[in-house]
């Protein structure tokens, strides 16, 4: 292909990788406050959205920029400028693309007030464990959850970064969520709560077949989410709407580079709570 239809095509790519994406990174919660019951299931199925506001999205399209002008001339040598731009845009195209992504979960009651899930959306899975502090005899519920996940990497991203070949990543999330809700009684549930992610990741990646360093570091999301799920008494269908405020700093070739911004993800799906 000539090498300016491929950097349209880069260009064009990065114009429509929110609607592609399919490997987002998941922030929801989709369940209850109410924990499952014992000896009880809860399996859910959804589709979340994400969409990234703010500085992650100008680092992103500077990067692929870039990547479309290296790809326009065979014989440019890309500098130290460009090496940064397109590591700025892979690192926050990895850690937190736009795009869709499916979600499936399946948790188990041990007993009234606690139960465990394991939770697989797009290239993450998650373990975590739920317990109800409060109950009350008109619907209250209010628990807090500790779950941990791992990304499985997929170069997917990077289709719209020709030029950038990511050698390895990975990311380890610990995720803490509270939510308080009310159960409606055989029609459905409301819910609401705070969340705090935190991340681990490393990315090892090379441009134009040079070696570039490697980056690792902490990132961290904050914020709020609230759900509904109607239906009756087993099967329900559920909305959520997620917004949380991810702070990423990485250090770049030296120099820290400020990738975060707000995420908003609303996700739509089934849930059923058995037997």
């Amino acid at each position: 292909m000539h090498p300016l239809l491929r950097a349209a095509g880069v260009a064009a790519a990065a114009a429509c990788l929110v609607f592609a994406s399919g490997c987002s990174t998941t922030i929801s919660t989709l369940q209850p406050a109410e924990t499952v019951g014992k000896n009880k299931w809860h399996v859910g199925v959804a589709q979340d959205v994400s969409i990234p506001v703010g500085r992650v999205t100008s680092v992103t399209s500077t990067g692929a920029t870039t990547a479309a002008k290296i790809l326009a001339d065979s014989s440019y040598k890309p500098t130290d400028q460009d090496r940064r731009e397109i590591l700025d845009a892979g690192l926050g195209l990895i850690l937190n693309p736009p795009g869709t992504t499916p979600d499936v979960m399946v948790r188990y009651g041990f007993v009234d007030g606690f139960d465990v899930g394991v939770r697989y959306s797009g290239t993450q899975v998650h373990l975590d464990a739920k317990a109800q502090f409060l109950t009350t005899a008109d619907g209250w519920a209010g628990s807090v959850s500790v779950g941990y996940s791992r990304h499985l990497y997929s170069s997917t991203v990077f289709d719209v970064l020709e030029v950038l070949d990511i050698v390895s990543f990975q990311r380890h999330n610990l995720e803490l969520p509270v939510q308080f809700g009310h159960r409606l009684g055989d029609y459905g549930h409301l819910w609401m709560g705070a969340k705090y992610i935190g991340s681990y990741y490393r990315m090892d990646s090379a441009l134009a077949g040079v070696g570039l360093p490697s980056t690792a570091g902490l990132m961290h999301y904050i914020g709020l989410n609230s759900g509904i799920a109607l239906g009756y008494k087993y099967v329900f269908a559920m909305a959520e709407l997620t917004v949380m405020e991810m702070i990423a700093k990485p250090e770049i070739f030296g120099q820290p580079v400020d990738i975060g911004g707000v995420v908003i993800m609303p996700a739509v799906g089934v849930m059923a709570r058995f037997p």
